[in-house]
């Protein structure tokens, strides 16, 4: 609500009445004062630079309204938050919160807030545009432009398939080459998480600004799939990884698989969000219409787990049975019930041949579940459990035959 509010002052004072001018100030002032009390770690504040997209936001908040109400504390705060992102950032060229379909989108539009209204000569103004240069590249890395869709792993995600959800990410796609292009639904009655679409008109009124960092190669690849590729990547997201986090990714023309091996200090990555957090995923074309999206359900702090053309490979090195069962849990969507496909599990889903290799029990769980609990999308929920007393590290192989 800050940054709107900095964007309605900066560019439309002229359009507004001098006291609701001076309302918004006030608002935003006090605002940029409370936001000081988000200290990390202190009475359970998520807020650390390695939550990348509030971040962002935050430090163009301090800078701004400093800059504007002369409060030189809270300019001295923006210069201090922008410092730190980047040091963090600097580390492994990624941001901690690595490529989110939603906070991806946020990020990049809040860098582009750093590079159009952060004060002259701040560091803020300073390190957006390389920022934003890296995040358009490895975006159109991850990109498959056949799919329409990002390849996985994915930090933070509210959807399996970009084609039936709003996403703010699509919304950065979107202002680079068109709707036509985009990872946006064809039809907008009935699409997931259409909240977000109110988001929107706030990044075309950056999208000018976020443009001039977007080099012609990369949005190429929004338009064409540039052909099979292998990527990796490393992010780290302080004080919630023990190490940084190793992703790999590999993307052809009808398939991505894409996985991150992770230490976490809780369950479901950075954010603690099992439903969000997919450090395994498989997504095909099941037709020329519909997407095929496997996903690995988190259920351990620690994976090991490496995407290659030949498939995914997850194990657990640190897994025991203190809690209870360990199994390997995997949501398929993409087909429901009422499409005339049964599906009985991993193997012999339509549009790809896969092969499961696992330490784990054959006689796995199959649960169709209609609810749309998980991010309003309905799925199938695989899961292979472990022999209650196993000896070697678990692992868990879904291979491309």
């Amino acid at each position: 609500m800050g940054c709107a509010w900095i964007a309605a002052l900066n560019d439309y004072e002229h359009l507004l009445p001098a006291s609701t001018v001076t309302k918004i100030e006030s608002s935003l002032h006090l605002a940029a004062k409370g936001d000081l009390y988000r200290v990390g770690g202190v009475d359970g504040e998520n807020l650390y630079p390695c939550y990348s997209n509030p971040w962002i936001m935050r430090t163009i908040l301090q800078n701004w309204v400093g800059t504007r109400m002369n409060d030189k504390n809270l300019t001295q705060s923006g210069e201090k938050f922008a410092q730190e992102l980047y040091d963090l950032w600097s580390i492994h060229h990624t941001l901690s919160e690595f490529n989110s379909p939603t906070y991806t989108g946020v990020a990049m539009w809040a860098l582009a807030l750093w590079s159009q209204y952060g004060s002259e000569g701040s560091l803020l103004k300073t390190h957006a545009p390389e920022m934003l240069t890296a995040s358009w590249d490895e975006l159109a890395q991850l990109y498959n432009a056949n799919l329409r869709n990002i390849a996985g792993p994915w930090d933070r995600v509210y959807g399996y398939d970009m084609n039936s959800y709003v996403s703010l990410t699509a919304a950065v796609i979107w202002g680079a080459v068109g709707r036509e292009y985009a990872p946006f639904p064809r039809e907008i009655s009935g699409m997931y998480h259409q909240s977000d679409f109110a988001f929107y008109p706030l990044f075309s009124l950056a999208m000018p600004e976020m443009l001039r960092y977007l080099s012609p190669k990369s949005k190429a690849s929004f338009i064409e799939f540039p052909g099979d590729h292998f990527y990796a990547a490393k992010a780290y997201s302080p004080p919630f990884d023990t190490y940084s986090r190793n992703i790999t990714t590999w993307i052809s023309k009808n398939l991505t698989i894409g996985a991150e091996t992770i230490s976490e200090v809780d369950i479901g990555g950075p954010a603690k969000s099992s439903s969000a957090f997919s450090p395994g995923v498989i997504q095909w074309a099941i037709d020329d219409t519909q997407v095929g999206c496997i996903t690995h359900w988190v259920t351990e702090s620690s994976l090991d787990a490496m995407a290659s053309k030949d498939g995914l490979r997850i194990s657990y090195p640190n897994a025991t049975t203190e809690y209870g069962p360990v199994s390997f849990n995997f949501l398929f969507s993409g087909l429901g019930v009422n499409q005339g496909f049964n599906v009985t599990g991993l193997e012999g889903l339509p549009g790809l041949n896969l092969k499961v290799e696992t330490n784990a029990l054959l006689n796995y769980s199959i649960v169709y579940n209609t609810d749309q609990e998980v991010n309003e999308f309905i799925f199938y929920n695989i899961t292979y459990t472990m022999p209650e007393k196993f000896e070697e590290t678990p692992f868990f192989s879904i291979l491309v035959v």
